[in-house]
């Protein structure tokens, strides 16, 4: 065969022959039991045992002949890919197994691989062993099969994730003996994402921002600590978290802030309070003079009213002149009048 076959089990499932998707399998309990034969490569599974793990439901016989079944069609999926001298499945009368001499990559294998080789290489070869588990944790793409929820495959989910928690961690603890925050702050919150739970990686991040002088992050990051754990536990943070409280309010007071004198920060202070009350005073200047023109306006129009009824009364008791070409008549004295001259 001229390529290899490449599976990635880490988040959602995906197979590849020479850099392209190969077509989907039959069905999903296909594609489970070629996961579950990758997960155990190490050693070959009885079918009795692989019968009643997959169809539990079923009685023996039944769930051995689906069994058979979900074999023959993975066998079919699988055979255009294979090599003859090294098939990718061992198949007996007993066992079922994946036969790791076939070439195949698998993300899982080299995973568990680089996390053995950085145990065991220990302190004495601290660099590699770190370059080890970085190349660890880049090739933990997800947790595993995330949806599948199989009992077998919950295990293995688990396990996996321990082991690329505790590579982090490392990663962690080394990155921050050697100050190198910004590398050290990702290992943390890529720990908080699977375990958010883990009131000490907490703390470490909110040291990184302090040590970074970032009192807003790390403010953030204790009251982030502070309510997961109220809400998922129903409790307290520790006293040790507590203390970490003071640091926080300590680094934000302007005192503390580089370049920033205490000064220069209690003149501005003191300016703007001045200009607050200035602003303040002139308010209250501007809705006086408001009030007063408003009390004018309402004068001036009693006023007026009063001078218009006063004109009404003058005009009621002044008797009206009529001027006619026969003389002048008052009006509503009928018997003087004024002859005309002669």
């Amino acid at each position: 065969m001229s390529g290899g076959l490449e599976i990635k089990l880490f988040g959602v499932f995906m197979a590849e022959r020479d850099g392209k998707p190969l077509d989907r399998l039959p069905s999903r309990k296909v594609r489970d039991l070629l996961a579950y034969l990758l997960l155990n490569r190490r050693t070959p599974r009885a079918r009795e045992q692989m019968a009643a793990l997959f169809w539990p439901e079923l009685d023996g016989d039944k769930a051995r002949h689906c069994l058979n079944t979900a074999l023959w069609r993975l066998r079919g999926a699988l055979n255009p890919l294979e090599d003859r001298d090294h098939p990718y499945l061992r198949v007996d009368a007993q066992t079922i197994g994946f036969n790791t001499a076939s070439t195949f990559r698998l993300d899982v294998a080299e995973f568990e691989s680089r996390c053995t080789l950085a145990e065991q290489l220990g302190s004495e070869g601290q660099d590699q062993q770190m370059a080890l588990y970085q190349q660890a944790v880049d090739l933990y793409g997800g947790d595993l099969l995330t949806d599948c929820y199989e009992d077998w495959c919950l295990v293995e989910r688990e396990r996996l994730q321990c082991l690329y928690l505790k590579a982090l961690g490392q990663l962690l603890a080394h990155h921050t003996r050697r100050r190198e925050h910004e590398a050290a702050i990702a290992c943390a919150q890529r720990i908080l994402t699977c375990d958010p739970l883990r009131e000490k990686v907490h703390r470490d991040l909110i040291r990184l921002y302090l040590e970074q002088n970032q009192p807003a992050a790390a403010l953030r990051q204790y009251h982030a600590c502070a309510e997961m754990v109220r809400r998922e536990l129903g409790a307290d943070v520790t006293p040790e978290t507590r203390t970490l409280l003071a640091r926080i309010t300590n680094l934000s007071r302007p005192a503390a802030l580089p370049n920033r004198p205490l000064a220069l920060v209690q003149s501005a202070a003191e300016a703007t309070t001045d200009l607050v009350s200035a602003q303040a005073a002139g308010r209250r200047r501007l809705d006086e003079a408001t009030a007063m023109l408003e009390r004018l306006y309402v004068q001036l129009g009693e006023a007026t009213a009063l001078v218009e009824a006063l004109r009404r009364r003058l005009d009621a008791a002044t008797p009206s002149v009529l001027i006619r070409p026969s003389g002048i008549e008052r009006r509503g004295d009928q018997s003087a009048r004024l002859a005309p001259s002669r």
